[in-house]
């Protein structure tokens, strides 16, 4: 069973880090001033990809552990699925977490631009944090994108 798990992992974080690759690429699309309807399509189907195929070797690993198991693993395996169910997992929806949380830092960069040129340093900094998705570290990104948004909130100024 772990060899099976060993086999896929590495296939498994090839595909998120393109995920996040091509995910940055289609938001970066998307806030161009005239965002290209193809383009954006094209990109979209790109960001899709690696999530279908993520989604095949998650169901391709899944039968092939079942299959490992005799009958009474597998009724032992049902009684505890309500157990694991409610606990989830870091990883859990972290491309979506992880593009919300980009939106967040995007808008935030925005509103401190206010018309003019935005702050080179959260520029910098979200480049930094995206080249760390790249480089298939997701949860160290979102640890980095929350820090950043946490600090960014700190330091608004109060009303």
């Amino acid at each position: 069973m772990q060899a099976l798990v060993q086999e896929v992992q590495p296939k498994y974080e090839n595909l998120l880090g393109q995920l996040g690759q091509r995910t940055a690429a289609f938001q970066e699309n998307l806030h161009t001033v005239k965002p290209d309807v193809a383009e954006a399509e094209e990109k979209l189907r790109a960001v899709l990809a690696p999530e279908n195929e993520m989604k095949i070797l998650q169901v391709r690993l899944m039968v092939n552990l079942r299959n490992k198991l005799t009958p009474e693993q597998v009724e032992k395996a049902r009684q505890l699925r309500p157990q694991y169910a409610a606990s989830s997992k870091p990883t859990d929806g972290l491309p979506q977490r992880l593009q919300a949380k980009f939106e967040k830092l995007r808008a935030a960069i925005e509103a401190r631009a206010a018309g003019g040129q935005p702050p080179e340093e959260l520029v910098a900094k979200a480049r930094e944090i995206q080249k760390t998705v790249q480089d298939n570290k997701p949860l160290e990104a979102e640890r980095e994108l929350d820090a950043l948004l946490s600090s960014l909130t700190d330091a608004k100024p109060k009303p």
